[in-house]
């Protein structure tokens, strides 16, 4: 009799598990479909805004850089919304603001007519990203290919995404270099991965605080590549750029590029910490110096918070890659010029995450917050309200709270929480097995 009731109730359980199995396979079939639908009347939408008689701005400042640089002048301090009204367009960017590396891989670009080389740039920036999402939500994901469906449309209608083609920008080619740097270290590739990651810092410069995470975990021959590559760049770009072209880059870009740091679409937490103060109403060199102190402590804080949250990490490995992930957010919180489609840099933490959702490593918490952050960046009047419930009596913070910081923010609290989460579990696991 036993026995039966055991049968019995074995077969009840395996017929309602079949039931769920049949259930949640009904419903994520409907949610990919929906989202789906969602994400092809996005494209047509976003096709639509992309149909500019006048090219988009970040474009053409990049063009017109390139025109002054071979027209002999310095980007960096030529008048570039002369060149553009010659061209038929304006920016309002009066000077160059990319590194010169970056300068001299954009010049081909200026071989095509502006038009022409729009749509060559827009086309290669629609193949980063698909590169990208391969490598990181393809097969050696793990992830269910329904699940990877969702997300590939979720991407589609993440904002800084479509921020990101609206503007003409080129952060999807960094994405993909550190993409691909993850997956060289992943593979053993410890040269190419360095010589990746000198690409991006050469570039973009704010990749270089991923020294960080190599540093503490010991990834000499990364970083050996990653500074031989750094300075084989640097000499060539010296010799096509010249060397005082390259000189005038960091005084003149800083001042170009800080006229933009206290706009909302910011999402440097630096920035944000200067903007409370610049918005508290108060002025003078007192105040100044309250405000680079706080920048700082700042600073530091968010360095510390990276390591310690690595070194606990480094103890069990970088399983899914949420150290190296933490680390990306961590240069984009201190870079004071990042703005939202520099937020395209998530789609690693968030695909890390989803990643070691999907194989039962990540707890609610970290999901909820992610969400948070996904959900944020597009609605930052909704986010702007509830924030003020909380802080509406701080001074200096009530100018803020519709910032692009907040979801970067919570995308970093959210992967802080994966490790940390992760660390604390696998510490459960083997204190009961030294208990067994």
């Amino acid at each position: 009799m036993d026995s039966e009731a055991a049968a019995q109730g074995a077969g009840r359980s395996v017929g309602r598990k079949s039931r769920r199995d049949r259930v949640w396979n009904a419903a994520s079939i409907a949610i990919v479909v929906a989202l789906w639908a969602f994400a092809i009347i996005h494209i047509t939408s976003l096709a639509q805004d992309l149909q500019y008689k006048n090219f988009p701005c970040d474009f053409c400042s990049f063009y017109s850089s390139d025109l002054a640089l071979r027209a002999g002048l310095d980007p960096y301090t030529a008048d570039l919304p002369a060149i553009e009204r010659r061209l038929g367009t304006e920016s309002q960017i009066p000077h160059a603001t990319e590194p010169p590396t970056q300068l001299m891989l954009f010049e081909p670009f200026t071989y095509f007519s502006l038009p022409s080389g729009f749509w060559v740039w827009t086309a290669l920036n629609a193949l980063a990203l698909a590169a990208s999402l391969g490598l990181l939500l393809g097969p050696r994901s793990g992830l269910n290919y329904r699940i990877a469906l969702m997300l590939v449309a979720l991407t589609i209608l993440y904002p800084p995404v479509s921020r990101h083609f609206v503007c003409s920008q080129n952060k999807l080619f960094t994405l993909l270099t550190l993409v691909l740097m993850m997956r060289c270290m992943e593979d053993g590739y410890d040269g190419s991965a360095g010589l990746l990651l000198a690409l991006a810092g050469m570039t973009r410069l704010f990749p270089f605080v991923i020294g960080g995470y190599l540093l503490i975990r010991r990834r000499w021959r990364v970083i050996f590549f990653a500074a031989a590559g750094s300075m084989l760049l640097g000499a060539i770009t010296l010799v096509f750029i010249g060397v005082a072209n390259s000189r005038s880059f960091f005084p003149s870009a800083l001042v170009t590029s800080s006229q933009n740091w206290d706009i909302r679409r910011n999402t440097s937490s630096v920035t944000l910490v200067s903007r409370m103060f610049w918005h508290s109403g108060y002025s003078g060199p007192v105040v100044e110096v309250l405000r680079i102190t706080a920048v700082v402590i700042s600073i530091v804080l968010v360095l510390t918070i990276s390591t310690l949250a690595t070194l606990r990490k480094s103890a069990v490995g970088d399983r899914d890659w949420p150290a190296f992930s933490l680390w990306i957010i961590t240069s984009l919180m201190l870079f004071p010029s990042s703005k939202e489609y520099y937020l395209v840099m998530l789609l690693i933490p968030f695909a890390a995450l989803a990643d070691a959702a999907a194989h039962g490593r990540a707890n609610l918490r970290a999901i909820a917050l992610a969400a948070v952050s996904y959900v944020a960046i597009g609605y930052p009047r909704q986010q702007e309200r509830y924030l003020g419930m909380l802080f509406k009596h701080i001074i200096g913070l009530r100018e803020v709270l519709g910032s692009a910081s907040f979801p970067l923010l919570a995308a970093y609290i959210s992967i802080y929480w994966l490790i940390t989460d992760q660390a604390r579990d696998r510490g459960a696991k083997l204190n009961a097995a030294r208990l067994e």
